[in-house]
């Protein structure tokens, strides 16, 4: 009698010591991610695969508290479909935070009950464009500094300036061109969370005419690019007779009027391409660049 339950605790032991060697908690609640804005962060599931190895009917648990700029509180379940599964899925952004972290607790009661827990970031990027009039005109020769007037983001900053033409440097904020004919620039800035945003253009232009230095607010194009024909309005210019005429970046005359309204359609006939528009009055000349595109 004695022998059988020595070997029925014997039994009980081994059973409760293999149980304890395979229920190894190991929860994974994902690497840190960021999520690009103005991109919806919803449907992004959280936590790795899997969240829990050898438990025999885990519980989980996230949780994360975030406080807004008036003092109210959110948690996970604020955030996300499900609070108690291993993947939950963030539904919601009620408060705007660089980052939120998300922590994962699992509990399983079994005759050696276990626990574990770990945490992950979920940041959020946004970028946002300054207002700034990316434009200016040079002689064949002369230099320029480019900007993307790109700020935001997360992390460092990094910049890809196309075209790659007559340029130094293009992988800098701010690198100087020279182009010998008129062209516009445009920088793909990348934050440290692989996030993306291509800033608006800067039109550098160039005159090979001989031209004055254009005043370009005084000339207002739009649309700008365009297809068809664009309105040319004429600011600080009395409505009189007016010249108008529409040159190729290589000096040919490609269209010509006379107008005494202060705002012109113009381009009809152009083909794709960038040209630029001279308006003179009397001995006095602006001029502004538009494109053409098809």
């Amino acid at each position: 009698m004695m022998k059988k339950l020595y070997t029925l605790f014997i039994s009980a032991g081994l059973l409760f010591t293999a149980q304890a060697v395979q229920a190894q908690c190991i929860a994974d609640a994902g690497g840190d991610q960021v999520v690009c804005l103005p991109d919806s962060a919803s449907n992004y599931t959280l936590g790795g695969v899997p969240t829990v190895v050898g438990a025999s009917n885990p519980e989980y648990t996230w949780s994360a508290s975030v406080t807004d700029i008036f003092g109210k509180t959110f948690h996970a379940s604020d955030f996300l479909d499900d609070t108690t599964i291993a993947n939950p899925t963030f539904v919601d952004f009620p408060v705007t935070a660089d980052s939120i972290q998300f922590k994962v607790e699992i509990e399983d009661n079994q005759i050696v009950p276990i626990s574990c827990a770990d945490s992950m970031y979920l940041s959020f990027s946004q970028f946002f464009v300054a207002p700034a009039d990316l434009q200016a005109s040079i002689n064949p020769g002369d230099t320029i500094s480019l900007t993307p007037a790109v700020g935001g983001g997360f992390g460092e900053l990094t910049y890809s300036w196309s075209p790659n033409y007559n340029i130094i440097n293009p992988d800098s904020a701010d690198p100087r061109v020279y182009p010998d004919t008129t062209t516009f620039y445009v920088c793909t800035v990348t934050d440290a969370g692989g996030c993306t945003i291509e800033s608006d253009t800067f039109e550098v232009y160039v005159y090979p005419l001989g031209l004055s230095e254009a005043n370009m607010e005084e000339i207002f194009a739009y649309p700008n690019p365009f297809a068809g024909s664009t309105k040319l309005e004429l600011n600080n210019v009395e409505a009189s007779l007016i010249d108008v005429a529409v040159y190729s970046v290589n000096g040919q005359l490609v269209e010509q009027l006379q107008t005494r309204s202060n705002a012109v359609l113009v381009g009809e006939p152009l083909k794709q391409g960038t040209y630029i528009v001279v308006v003179s009055k009397d001995a006095a000349i602006i001029s502004r660049g538009v494109i053409q595109k098809l």
